[in-house]
């Protein structure tokens, strides 16, 4: 690894409820963050998205931790059943590990992982 591993997932099929439960997502940030032994900068910070800003079928919670690391960003969109993570870091980690744990609690039907390791010319 260069200069950092960067995780994409996106999630289909997930379970609506789970996706509006901003304590949930709020602990899974922090999980993640344990799991990959990166350092917060910041407190978790989360969001609700409702329809005063969007329109009804994007709305749903997002949410993110910067580490001294780098960052973890995390979107879901609960009418659509899906969500979206962003994990980038300087530090290796096990990006299939973190994937099955997001997954897993989100009760995912179908995940689309893609990692990009970065700094491949330094």
């Amino acid at each position: 690894m260069k200069n950092g591993k960067h995780l994409i997932i996106d999630a289909y099929g997930c379970d609506t409820k789970s996706l509006f439960d901003v304590e949930l997502i709020e602990r899974m940030l922090f999980q993640v963050t344990r799991m990959i032994e990166l350092k917060p900068l910041s407190d978790a910070l989360i969001y609700e998205v409702d329809e005063t800003m969007i329109e009804k079928t994007e709305t749903g919670v997002t949410g993110g931790i910067i580490f001294m690391e780098s960052h973890f960003t995390f979107h879901s969109f609960p009418h659509k059943n899906y969500f979206s993570a962003d994990i980038y870091s300087c530090k290796g980690f096990s990006h299939s590990e973190v994937a099955k744990y997001i997954g897993e609690l989100f009760k995912a039907l179908k995940l689309d992982v893609t990692v990009l390791i970065r700094g491949t010319q330094l």
